[in-house]
């Protein structure tokens, strides 16, 4: 719980005549947008906020979730302790009228092309299945022999055909999701998924995070980020191991519903909060004017002309073929990306400073 001292002589009970107390301190100033470490991903948010006058972490955040779901199944990254995934989890904190979701409209634009011509394909891909798989049942002809049935032909010979497969779900945007939801999906779809919604607020006070439901939710977000296997056992179904997915996340919410996330000790201690990146940028409501002067439409001309670059790029990179398991319909085997030698000096220095950090009484 966030909590504030009283001044001397002040009284923690409001009155008509006095503002309300506050339940937290004041929040220091945002730190500014690291510009320098977002290499050829700095253009594309730089035009978002000009498009938008939004935020420019607001625009950072939604740039970043894309770049995750585009690249996530493609490669790992080597780290100190071996491969793990490139998948991200963000948290962007906004309230509301900060174009949060125009920031993310303008991101996502090609992840929602791609998705809705893979929509189209699956449907004409379903039917297809659905009508190989009548024909394959009224192929199973049964014979009665000794007062029993059976099918003709011996289903060990590979010239006895097994029934169709369904296709697999091809889209990669989430919305709204429970993790019960989340694990049926990647069995029966595309291995590299994103769970994006500007409306974060439905997924943190919705049924995945219930407080009988919240623990279970955040040890298999976790999970996923870490690119582990993820099991599922119950009654009413299969046994089921998934191999090889990749979750990207990134969740829009307002600062009421932030103070619960942050404050919760049991997404702290469950570990899913440092998996996060989670901006809070300060407001620039207040500060957006209509502008019709040549420097801002020439910025304007400019930015469309760097999300058109964006988003053909990304396109790209959404329909690169996924590297699957040869013995597997849809289980990851990404390569792993190496540290260079300047790399894993510059890595193993940020980790003896994040360790000291962690210090009783020292920044963490």
């Amino acid at each position: 719980m966030l909590t504030r001292k009283l001044s001397k002589g002040e009284s923690c009970v409001s009155s008509p005549l006095t503002e309300p107390t506050p339940l937290f301190g004041e929040l220091r100033e945002a730190e500014p947008v690291p510009w320098a470490a977002l290499g050829p991903l700095a253009g594309p948010i730089k035009a978002i906020a000009t498009l938008t006058q939004a935020p420019a972490a607001i625009a950072m955040q939604s740039v970043l979730a894309v770049a995750s779901a585009a690249t996530q199944g493609l490669a790992d990254v080597e780290t100190l302790q071996g491969p793990v995934s490139v998948s991200l989890y963000l948290v962007t904190i906004a309230r509301s009228g900060e174009r949060k979701s125009a920031c993310d409209g303008l991101a996502t634009y090609a992840i929602k092309d791609v998705d809705q011509e893979r929509e189209r394909q699956y449907r004409n891909s379903k039917r297809e299945f659905e009508a190989k798989s009548l024909e394959f049942q009224r192929g199973l002809r049964r014979k009665p022999k000794n007062g029993f049935d059976v099918i003709e032909g011996d289903l060990s010979d590979p010239k006895v055909d097994l029934a169709p497969e369904p296709p697999l779900v091809p889209t990669i945007l989430i919305s709204d999701v429970t993790i019960e939801g989340l694990h049926r999906r990647l069995e029966a779809g595309t291995p590299s998924v994103a769970v994006m919604s500007d409306e974060g607020g439905q997924f943190f006070g919705g049924h995945s995070m219930k407080r009988e439901n919240a623990l279970k939710t955040a040890a298999g977000f976790s999970k996923l980020w870490d690119g582990a296997s993820f099991s599922k056992s119950r009654a009413s179904s299969e046994p089921c191991v998934l191999y090889g997915k990749r979750v990207s996340l990134h969740l829009m919410i307002q600062k009421g519903v932030a103070q619960d996330v942050v404050g919760d000790p049991m997404m702290k201690d469950q570990g899913l909060l440092s998996r996060v990146l989670i901006a809070w940028p300060d407001s620039k409501i207040g500060s957006r004017k209509i502008r019709k002067d040549p420097a801002y439409i020439a910025a304007a001309i400019k930015s469309k002309a760097v999300l058109l670059t964006y988003n053909e790029r990304i396109k790209e990179l959404l329909n690169h073929e996924l590297p699957i398991h040869p013995e597997t319909r849809a289980d990851l085997d990404p390569r792993a990306l190496k540290l260079s030698d300047l790399a894993r000096v510059k890595l193993e220095a940020f980790y003896n400073r994040v360790e000291y950090a962690s210090n009783k009484g020292e920044a963490f």
